[in-house]
């Protein structure tokens, strides 16, 4: 008889620092070829191995030495740098490096400007720490979504726009410009987790954006017709019939599958996740745009975020220049040179 398969585990290795935080250490050196070191204490909730850690291998005499980037939740709430110098270093070059870390946090783009050399930098957890095996799960979000943004143009540019066209080129920056971005609730959401794809998140998705908007003054609201709209304090809604309007440029864009993803190192539980919806609106019209953020609470009490990874452009997108009296007026979008160019070299 054939021997059922084990279903395939998902665990990870912690080290997790008893006071929950790591020293990051960065030696240096400065422009007289003096060698020094910049200290800096950071809270995590632990660090990622996706093996097992070699603890002998990883031991100094300052404590566990490691290199990895990877940090349970992320890393957080970076104390103050601060400096050690060896034996024999110059007090005078001591207090420029004081003066300078004494004004903000140095970035490692920043140590040239100083006159700095990089020599090393490693990450040390000098006290007692526990190592755990853990669960990993790998959470994958695929989505539609919307986004959509509003710019103020010169009235020579708008004129200029209207009566001879939009180069491709400008037309393309114009739609990069996004005032909102983010999913919207549709049917077609999914989540896997380790690809295993989970059937009642949409139900699940559904309620807590319900749940969400009606929790929300700014979100709790049927669609407004546009009287409606004028009947509330709505500035953007007043200020087109009084001719008050910028010329703009508005765009809103439709993207069919956008993919955010999350790690946790927990296991997975459908009723930790969160959703915050937000509203936007595009003057002058004042249509409402419903988009929301998915998040994860871990067992921790952190607010996980799902991170955006990709989408393969929009799907659709709509464009129109609009007048200061609120109208919309007709465009015509023109091939850029270059591109007529490459056509024609093409063609020969």
């Amino acid at each position: 008889m054939a021997k059922a398969k084990s279903a395939e585990r998902f665990t990870t290795f912690l080290i997790v620092p008893t006071d929950g935080s790591f020293l990051e250490r960065t030696t240096l050196r400065d422009k007289d070829g003096n060698q020094f070191h910049i200290e800096q204490k950071i809270e995590v909730k632990g660090i990622v191995f996706h093996k097992k850690p070699n603890l002998k291998k990883l031991k100094g005499n300052d404590g566990v030495i490691f290199n990895s980037h990877t940090f349970k939740n992320g890393a957080s709430n970076w104390k103050e740098q601060y400096c050690i110098f060896p034996p024999g270093f110059p007090i005078k070059n001591q207090n420029i490096i004081k003066t300078i870390l004494k004004k903000s946090r140095v970035h490692s783009y920043e140590y040239e400007d100083h006159g700095w050399e990089l020599i090393e930098e490693c990450r040390i957890i000098p006290g007692s720490f526990e190592v755990q095996e853990v669960p990993v799960n790998r959470l994958e979000f695929v989505t539609e979504e919307i986004s959509g943004g509003c710019t103020v143009l010169t009235k020579r540019d708008f004129d200029g726009y209207r009566r001879n066209g939009m180069p491709q080129s400008v037309y393309d920056d114009l739609l990069g410009e996004n005032d909102f971005s983010g999913p919207f609730l549709s049917e077609h959401s999914t989540l896997t987790v380790n690809g295993t794809n989970i059937e009642d998140f949409y139900r699940k998705l559904e309620g807590l954006y319900n749940e969400s908007r009606n929790s929300n003054s700014e979100t709790n609201f049927t669609e407004p017709s546009s009287k409606e709209l004028n009947n509330q304090s709505n500035k953007a809604a007043k200020k087109q019939t009084t001719g008050s309007n910028p010329h703009m440029f508005v765009h809103s864009e439709w993207t069919k599958g956008s993919y955010y993803e999350l790690t946790i190192y927990e296991p997975f539980d459908i009723n930790r996740l969160r959703v915050v919806v937000s509203v936007d609106r595009l003057p002058p019209k004042s249509d409402p745009y419903c988009t929301f953020m998915l998040y994860y609470e871990s067992q921790d009490g952190d607010m996980l975020e799902f991170n955006f990874i990709m989408n393969h452009g929009s799907n659709a997108d709509s464009a129109d220049l609009y007048n200061t009296k609120g109208k919309s007026v007709s465009f015509e979008i023109l091939e850029d040179e270059e591109d007529n160019e490459d056509e024609q070299d093409v063609e020969e």
